[in-house]
C-alpha cells in the first residue's frame, strides 16, 4: 500500500521509555540446536550485565543454518507465547533479527523454534522500569556450533 504516512517515535529521556546502553558490545544469552517445537529459556534478570530489576531486553537473535523453513518467537516466560514471529527463515540460511523482549516474573525470557536449528540469542541491552535501555557488554553463554 502506498500513502501511508511514517512519523518517527520520538525518544524521551525518562521513564522506562528510555533507552541508554550498558556498554559498547552485546552479551550473548543463549546458542543451541534445539528439535522442532522446543522452548529455550533464558535467564535474562540479573545475568551478563542486565540489572536485576530490567523490565525488557534488546535482542539479536540468529539462526544458523536450519535444515528446514520456521521461524521463532521470544517472550516472557510464564506467559503465553505471541501468534507471531521475530524471525523466519528459509532452510541453510544465517539469518538474524532484532527483538525487545519483556523478561517473565521468573527473570527468563524463552525462545521457541518451529524447526530444528542453531539458535544464538544476544542481549544488547536492558530496558530498566525506571532507568530506560542499559546496553550490555556482548557475551557468548552459548553456542552448539561445533568448531573444527
Amino acid at each position: 500500500q502506498t500513502g501511508l504516512p511514517y512519523g518517527a517515535i520520538p525518544l524521551t529521556t525518562t521513564g522506562a521509555t528510555r533507552y541508554s546502553t550498558i556498554s559498547s558490545q552485546a552479551v550473548r544469552l543463549g546458542a543451541t540446536r534445539q528439535p522442532a517445537g522446543a522452548v529455550t529459556e533464558i535467564v535474562a534478570a540479573g545475568a551478563n550485565g542486565v540489572p536485576a530489576d530490567a523490565a525488557a531486553v534488546a535482542l539479536n537473535l540468529t539462526v544458523v543454518n536450519p535444515r528446514r523453513t520456521g521461524w521463532l518467537t521470544a517472550y516472557p516466560c510464564g506467559g503465553d507465547m505471541p501468534v507471531v514471529s521475530n524471525l523466519n527463515f528459509r532452510s541453510n540460511q544465517v539469518v538474524a533479527s532484532s527483538a525487545i523482549v519483556p523478561i517473565g516474573v521468573d527473570g527468563k525470557v524463552c525462545v521457541y523454534q518451529s524447526t530444528e536449528a542453531h539458535v544464538v540469542v544476544d542481549v544488547t541491552g536492558a530496558f530498566g522500569a525506571d532507568s530506560g535501555f542499559i546496553a550490555v557488554t556482548p557475551e557468548r553463554t552459548v553456542d552448539t556450533r561445533t568448531t573444527a
